[in-house]
Parts: C-alpha cells; structure tokens; sequence
C-alpha cells in the first residue's frame, strides 16, 4: 500500500519537480553500472541451475516416453552442455533491439513505439533469462504491446498477419510481458527531451540551420543509445545532452558554459561548487558518449549470435518448449489435475432446485475469485467462486481442542455468477461473521489462519467467513455503460441475508450477528454501515486495522476510473464488457494502480494508490460517507444506519512497515538525501512535505537513510491507520449511542512470510490476524500465549454480549472511548508478560481530535474527497 496524497497547500514556496523524477522509471528502473552487472549475473547463475535439472528431467522423461528425436543430432550429455554466460545473453537480446527498429519501420509505427518496445524487451530480460523465453518471441510481444500502450493501436490479426505469425504466439505472452514490466508501461524517453533542448541551444547559437543539423545528427545517437543500458543509469536528459555534444561539442560546450555562467557571482565558494558540478556533468556526459560510440562501432551482427542461439537449442528450458517431453509432461498432469478437481466437484454438487446448491466443506475448499498472484490462499481462482464457510461446535468440548472433528464446516454457494455486474440474492433456506482484506482486488476465505475451527470451539461461536467479488469484477462503475457498482459489497448483503435465515438451524440466533473485518474487510464493515438495506442484518461491529485515511469513491471518481477500464478493454457497451476475457481485465486492473500517482498520465485525482476501485457512495446502497457521518454528530445520529451499535476499533502499532520495506515498497535509496527531500521528490507526499517538516514531529534520529526510512513508516501509519481510526473513535463516541472501544496491539504474531528483516520484532500490518483466530503455525511464546487467551476472551465476550469484559475472566475491565483526552485505550500486549494495560491518550500531538496534526493541519484523504 502506497502512501495517498493529500490536498493540503503550504505557503512555503517550492521548487517545482521534475516529472521524471516521480516516475516509476526512476523509482524502480535505475541502476548502477554495478548494481546492473550484478542483477544480470545473479539471474543468469539461477537460470543455469534451474535449466540444468529440468535438462536432467527432460532426459528421463524422453527415455521413459521414447520421444523421437526433433533433429538428427543428438543432444550433448546434460554435464556437457554449454549453458549461455551474462555476455550471451546480452548479445542476444541487443540483436533483436535491433530488429524492433527494422519491424518498427516496416510497419510504419512512429517513433515512440519503437523505443518504447525496445525498452520493454531490455526491461524485461532483467526478470528474465533467454534460456526461459528467446527474445525472438518476446520481442514481437513488446512491439505489439507498445502500440497499445502508445496509443498507436492495431488489430492482433493485422499484426500477426505481416509477421506471419500466430495471433496466440503473440498474445500468450502479453500477461508474462506486463508481470516482468511490474505494469509499468509508461516510459520517459532521450528524443523527447531532445525537443526541448534543441529549443534551448538556439539562446546561445544564432546559426538555426546550424542547431537544426546538430539536431538531426543527435537523434541518430540517441537512437543507437537505445541499443545501450543507458536508460537504466543516466537520466533521458542527460542521454539527450551527450548526444549533442557527439554531434556538435562546440555548441553544446558553450550552451553548457552560458548555463554556468548565469549562475556564478554567488561567491568563490558557490563557484567552486559550479565548478564541480561542471566536471561531474562532462564527465557523465563523456560516459554516456563512450557507450553510444561503442554500440556504433560494434553491432551485434546476426552472425555473431548465430553460434549463441545453437548453443540456446540444448541450453533452453525445455519447461517452456511445447515440443519436449518435460512440457507435454507438465501439460498433462495440470490437464490431470483439472479434471480431477471437476470430477469431485460435480461428485459433490447434488442438485436441490436449478438455482441452489450444498457442497461438503470439509473436502472442498472454495475456489478464489478473479485475482492477480498474490501471498494469499493456493486454491483456484475461478469465476465460481461465491461461497461462504460456516463453522459451528457439533457437541460440547470434551475433548482436546487439536481434535478438529469437533467442528464441522459447511460452505454454501448461494447464487450463481457469471460476469453479469448484477448479483441475484437467492434465499436458501451468537454469530462471528469475519470479511477478509486485501486492498479489495485480493485475497479469500483460504487467507492464511482465517480458518475458524479453533475459535469456534474454544469461544462457544459459530464463525462464518465469506468470499466476495474482487476489484473491477466486484467494484466496477460506469453509470454511461449502466453498470451500477458495488458487486461485492452486494455479494456480503447477500450472505448476511443468508445468515438471517439459516444461522437458527445451527444454533445461531440471528440477532447476534457481530460482523468483524480486518483491512479492507474492515473498510466494508464501516461501508455496511451507511447502508440502510444492511441495518438489520448485524448487532456489533470489530473493526482491525481500517485504513480509514481513505473513504468510499464518490460517485464521479468510481464512474472516471470506470471510464477508464472500459476504453483500456475497448469496450464502449456492456455486452463488450461482459464478454471481457477474466485474464484481459486482471491486467487491465494492475493498470489500474498507477491512477493514483499525480505524475501518472492516466492520473484521476481522488483516486487512491492503494485501492484505485473500492466501494462507491452511489447514494442509493450506500447513503454517504462514514467519515462525515462520525464527524458530524447531528447528522452522524441518522446518517449511521443505525446508530446503535457497539463498535471496537483497533490498530497495531506499526502498521506501515512491511509496505515500507517490501521488494515493492520504498528501497532506501530513495531516502539517500534524507526524508525531506524524499518527501518533497514523492509525488503522492510533496503536497504535504513542508507542512510535516514544520510540525518537527517527524524528525529521524540520526541523518543516514535507514532513520529516515523508519521515520516515513511512522508517517504512514500515523496517517493511514493510528489517527483516523482513533479520531473515528471518539467522533463516534458523540455520534452515536453505544459504546465504542479502541485498542492497539503492542504485541502480534508475525503474519509476512518472511517479514521484512527491518520489521522484525514490530507489530506490523496483519499480525493481529494469527490471534484473532488462534491459528499461528508457529509456537507462541508465553507472552504472546497470553495476550491471545486475552483477547480471544474479550472477542467473545463482545460477540455474545456487546461488552468485551468477560464475566468469567479475571483480565482488568476494559472501559469505551469517553473523550479525546480519555480514550480508554486498551493495549494488548502492552506489559512484558504479555498482558493488557489501559493508556488515556495515544500520540496526541500527531492524532488527537482538534489538537493534533492529522485532521487539522493536513486533512485525511478522505476528507479532501468530501470537499472536492
């Protein structure tokens, strides 16, 4: 998760910021000469290993199948293969850069393709090794994808047709493609920097014709620059400048020199400074002309490869080869596999009517929805996919809770589904009703620990779990196209009505129904409650881990990223949409991450990086805004629907840190000139930077990059997560007439497998999931034994009573939120045995209501929302 932006202005005024720094390119695209030398190595070296075994297997299979030979040569023995190095790999891949610009011409694509597709094959054989893909087939994915992404489209049939290929060749690849660009597609290229500075060389060169001819030799070094790793080391300005100074160093160096000049008379140290600026740049400049001299000088000719690409014909992995053993192998154990899984899911699908049907649980975990790869659940994803799982005790604990047949699980599919965007709810005949997170576009029942045996049988509860569509399947909105919108939050309406009707005939009582999320599975609980036709269908609410800096979509910003969907699937109807391949609108939505970025060209303000489609307030489902609602408290009394409920809310203590520190959160170079030039070169902090660096209340412990780093997790989580939820809190506490309690973990079990070595020991995002249900897969220590027994205690009690105080459990009595001075805060973990302790403010300087940073100073986003 991202950090969002915010509207908040400063009088303070700053230095504009260059696109290209905000970039995803100069994000997670640049390298040092090192750093580049490094990855290629380390992919190769893992790539050989890899390709040597599956060789291995590749030979036993073919003896075990007695696969005819494909050539009259026989193979090396697999110990005698001659694997391809860093250098061979590199020589394959450049030869067919070069080949982009010969297909590129023949096809008449502009310029922008061009470059855009060769930059796509080098960017994508930083993932990957040619001994998996040759770059013969990726490269005319790349070009056909680089004229979708470049606005310069055309049909698959036509391109395929001149190439004289198969559509499908191309197009398998495609998702393969988009996965290894990290579905960054956007790219900042030399030529158009080019433009500008072919402007500017005219202030110091009156001779136009002159500049013009430089200019027409430049772009010829810069088009050979694409045949170098310039890109990924030097900025496309600075590729566009060494290029001029090949073609002309006169002009360039007096450019260079009239540049300097205006800026000196600051004094003699300033100068000194100028001056070694100057050197570092001629010097960078000077590298830059040396590697595009050299790609001039030594084209990699196709005989030169030719040795490299036999070698390629024993050295390829024959996983990824449809005419080897191994692949045909694979091919039919997954063939196998699927039938399988059909033969006893029809097995268990006795027919009741033509709509409804019962499957056993116990075998038959549900399969997931729609989604792209992610750490949570193994199971298939598929379009069938809207269950519920039900866990009730089938007599009482007699014996030892490692005995799972004391429960008994029921996953009920409750209404057929196709990619319709209407959902029909069919009625098919003390309650912990838990909705999973996952940014709304992941995740299921097969979450990791969501499995509700253990809390079932030990706290006397029925507990229910439930699936709902995800991201543009569940959330899409386009009122032009008359898609209503909020799929999935109709899916979780739909199984609570289920629940109103059966949970008696497990022993439920419908008028207990605590609904509980953690995530954005707690987002939807605070949306359900400002939906009126959900009112009646739950008693309490737990919330864990709400991200509440944000807020529901209005409705012109779901209909704007709705816009967006349609025309990237070139859909301008409904029946287009419903025809949408699931595989076309899973990459379609991974675009749909970028929208949030300020510096972005698809940028849709209001649109959050972390959750670009999420639940919408359509104003008839949903009725408005639970932030405005807890606010306000005149309205806040008949907005909350209705306003009776108990509530608890919770936070762990450092939310942000596995986003911070993940393979895809913020490396620590960004952090390199400390965290206020980090916070004002973000293109989603800078609006708010200097009002953060004025408060002082953020100011890293020492001045290297790892403190500022830890400082900007603090941030985050301070302003995603600890204050929102605390100031909803007691907002709430005025808004409504029912108790409401907040806590915050102090102590998790780890949940990120493996967890980022910097989170180690904090309490990060998720960790309150392993206790909530008492399913670690670790052994806890004593500890966090109890701070589990306790809060599985409180749990309970809340769940059966409204009040988290068990009556039966000596733990100290847990009081709700009286002020923004009095918060009751319940700590869990907070004593070193373990044990909760209770604290009356909860960083009050970054959070409390009227006097606090968050919300007064800088407004959460979702406030700006409701003022846009």
């Amino acid at each position: 998760m991202a950090i969002p932006t915010s509207s908040a202005t400063s009088k303070t005024p700053r230095t504009p910021i260059p696109l290209f720094i905000q970039s995803s390119q100069y994000r997670n695209w640049r390298y040092s000469k090192e750093g580049l030398e490094r990855v290629r190595k380390e992919l190769n070296v893992t790539a050989v290993g890899r390709v040597r075994s599956m060789v291995e297997e590749e030979r036993v299979e073919e003896e075990r199948v007695h696969l005819p030979e494909a050539s009259t040569s026989a193979p090396p023995p697999p110990s005698e293969i001659e694997y391809l190095t860093v250098s061979d790999e590199l020589s394959l891949v450049t030869y067919y850069i070069q080949q982009v610009a010969a297909l590129c011409a023949a096809f008449g694509f502009p310029v922008m393709v061009q470059a855009t597709a060769m930059t796509y094959l080098k960017r994508f054989y930083l993932r990957n090794t040619c001994m998996d893909y040759h770059p013969k087939n990726v490269m005319l994915t790349c070009v056909f994808l680089a004229t979708k992404t470049e606005n310069h489209p055309i049909s698959i049939d036509s391109f395929s047709g001149k190439i004289k290929s198969k559509p499908e060749d191309i197009l398998s690849l495609e998702f393969l493609v988009s996965q290894s660009l990290r579905f960054e597609y956007k790219v900042h290229h030399a030529h158009l920097a080019a433009y500008g500075l072919s402007l500017d060389l005219q202030t110091t060169e009156p001779d136009s014709d002159l500049v013009s001819e430089t200019d027409s030799k430049a772009q010829s070094f810069i088009r050979h620059s694409r045949l170098t790793d310039a890109e990924f080391i030097y900025t496309p300005s600075q590729i566009a400048l060494a290029s001029f100074r090949l073609a002309n160093p006169t002009i360039v160096d007096t450019w260079i020199g009239t540049k300097e000049s205006r800026r000196l008379g600051r004094g003699k140290e300033v100068e000194r400074d100028e001056d070694l600026a100057h050197d570092e740049l001629l010097k960078c400049l000077e590298e830059i002309g040396e590697m595009i001299q050299m790609a001039i000088k030594n084209p990699v000719a196709k005989e030169a490869v030719k040795a490299v690409d036999q070698r390629l014909k024993w050295a390829r992995n024959p996983e990824k080869d449809p005419n080897s053993a191994l692949f045909k192998k694979r091919q039919a154990e997954e063939e196998a596999d699927r039938e399988e899984k059909a033969l006893a899911k029809a097995a268990k699908r006795p027919t009741l009517d033509q709509n409804v049907f019962i499957y056993n649980g116990t075998g038959l975990p549900p399969n997931r929805c729609p989604q792209v790869d992610s750490p949570y659940g193994t199971q298939t994803l598929a379009e069938d996919c809207l269950y519920l799982t039900l866990v009730h005790v089938l007599q009482a604990n007699q014996q030892s809770l490692a005995h799972l047949p004391l429960t008994s699980t029921i996953q009920y599919l409750y209404a057929a589904w196709f990619i319709a965007f209407e959902l029909t709810c069919l009625r098919l005949g003390q309650s912990a009703f838990q909705i999973h997170g996952g940014s709304y576009t992941v995740g299921s029942t097969t979450n990791p620990g969501l499995d509700g045996g253990v809390m079932a049988a030990s706290q006397n509860m029925i507990v229910i779990t439930i699936q709902y569509r995800l991201g543009i399947l569940g959330f899409l909105k386009n009122d032009d196209l008359g898609i209503s919108g909020n799929f999935g939050l109709k899916d979780i309406i739909c199984a609570l009505k289920f629940i109103q009707t059966e949970i008696a005939n497990f022993g439920g009582n419908k008028a207990s129904v605590t609904l509980a999320g953690q995530s954005s599975g707690a987002e939807m609980v605070k949306t359900l409650l400002m939906t009126p036709s959900a009112s009646s269908l739950f008693a309490r609410t737990i919330l864990h881990s709400p991200p509440l800096n944000y807020g529901d979509q209005p409705p012109a910003v779901g209909n704007a990223v709705g816009a967006y969907i349609a025309q990237d699937l070139n859909c301008t109807n409904i029946a287009c949409m419903r025809l949408a391949n699931v595989s076309d609108i899973l990459v379609t939505q991974l675009k749909l991450f970028n929208l949030g970025f300020p510096d972005a060209d698809e940028y849709i303000p209001g649109v959050e990086v972390a959750e670009p489609i999420k639940t919408v307030i359509d104003g008839t489902l949903v009725t408005g805004s639970f932030g405005g609602a807890t606010r306000t408290p005149v309205s806040g009394r008949s907005a909350l629907n209705p306003s009776n409920k108990p509530m608890i809310l919770t936070s762990v203590r450092d939310e942000a840190c596995s986003i911070i520190y993940s393979v895809n959160g913020f490396p620590a170079f960004l952090f390199a000139g400390g965290l206020e030039s980090f916070l004002e070169l973000n293109s989603l902090s800078a609006p708010i930077a200097a009002s953060i660096v004025a408060s002082k209340l953020y100011q890293p412990a020492t001045s290297d990059a790892d403190a500022a780093r830890a400082t900007y997790s603090t941030i985050a989580s301070d302003q995603i997560w600890t204050c929102p939820i605390q100031q909803t809190a007691v907002n709430l506490t005025v808004s409504v007439m029912a108790p409401i309690y907040l806590a915050q973990f102090n102590l998790g079990i780890k949940y990120s497998n493996p967890s980022p070595a910097e989170c180690v020991g904090k309490v990060d995002h998720e960790d309150d999931i392993y206790a909530v249900f008492g399913t670690s897969p670790t052994p806890l220590s004593a500890s966090q034994q109890t701070m589990q027994k306790d809060l599985q205690a409180r749990w309970s009690a809340f769940a059966h009573t409204g009040n988290p105080n068990p009556t039966s459990n000596p733990i100290p009595h847990w009081n709700a939120v009286a002020s923004a001075t009095n918060l009751n805060l319940l700590i869990f973990g907070g004593a070193a045995n373990g044990a909760g302790i209770t604290a009356a403010t909860q960083r009050a300087a970054q959070c409390q209501v009227g006097n606090g940073f968050w919300g007064r100073i800088v407004p959460f986003d979702e406030q700006n929302d409701l003022n846009a």
